[in-house]
């Protein structure tokens, strides 16, 4: 094995799948305790709040407690897996998943927009500039965060993954490669239900053809960045392209 194909093996397993999102999902939960202390806002990230009462319906109301025991059994797996299968962390791999991370946050605004410019033809991308003095700054980069780390966790963990068993199930046929027709169900799905989940609750949008197009292939993006690198480089590709776009970084 190349130590490319190394990287590209290893950076996809739970033990740099974990310690990589860690440091996502703790400046989340920090920023987040933060603002609500200083009364700045009560928001959280719509997938969090989805999160929070699914968990509630089953008793679990005490949702942080929970977060933080999942991380905990993760980081026994993470531990199990690296001892059995003998990986080695080396540190220069999560510098190089930080730059595809980037690269790929980067590249998905354009790609999305000009997918979506070929059917709809819309004027601009959705994109804002908030100063880094402004407190709706803080609570947009709070936001971002856990766009990336909890709605990867629902519509690209979770969701995918179900929706691949389902349609291995209904197909009777286990084929996940990438161009399987339950693979592009999978990925179809869990876009649409990812783009109109920014329509539903208090705090949604008002739905419209040109904004769903555009989250919707933003959605495949992600999606397919998934399949290939795993949640980790997923759910940080998401946090920096929103970070990037209220920074007005992106344009």
């Amino acid at each position: 094995m190349t130590r490319i194909e190394q990287y590209l093996h290893e950076t996809r397993t739970p033990v740099y799948t974990v310690l990589y999102v860690l440091p996502l999902f703790l400046v989340y939960e920090f920023l987040a305790l933060t603002l609500h202390t200083f009364q700045i806002t009560t928001l959280r990230n719509g997938a969090d709040v989805m999160l929070r009462n699914m968990a509630a319906v089953f008793g679990l109301n005490n949702f942080p407690a929970m977060i933080f025991g999942i991380l905990v059994i993760l980081a026994i797996i993470a531990g199990y897996y690296k001892k059995k299968h003998q990986i080695e962390i080396t540190g220069g791999f999560f510098v190089l998943m930080f730059a595809e991370s980037i690269l790929y946050s980067l590249m998905m605004g354009s790609l999305a927009l000009s997918m979506t410019n070929f059917f709809l033809n819309i004027p601009n991308a959705f994109a804002l500039s908030l100063s880094i003095t402004s407190t709706d700054f803080w609570v947009n980069i709070m936001l971002s965060f856990g766009a990336g780390i909890h709605e990867e966790f629902f519509f690209r963990l979770i969701l995918i993954t179900g929706l691949l068993e389902l349609a291995k199930l209904v197909s009777k046929n286990n084929a996940t490669n990438l161009l399987s027709w339950n693979t592009l169900f999978a990925l179809l799905a869990s876009s649409v239900i990812f783009s109109y989940s920014h329509y539903i609750g208090d705090f949604g949008e008002a739905i419209r053809l040109d904004s769903f197009l555009f989250r919707m292939v933003s959605g495949l993006y992600l999606s397919v960045i998934y399949l290939f690198r795993g949640f980790g480089v997923s759910a940080w590709t998401h946090a920096l392209y929103d970070v990037f776009l209220l920074t007005g970084f992106l344009d």
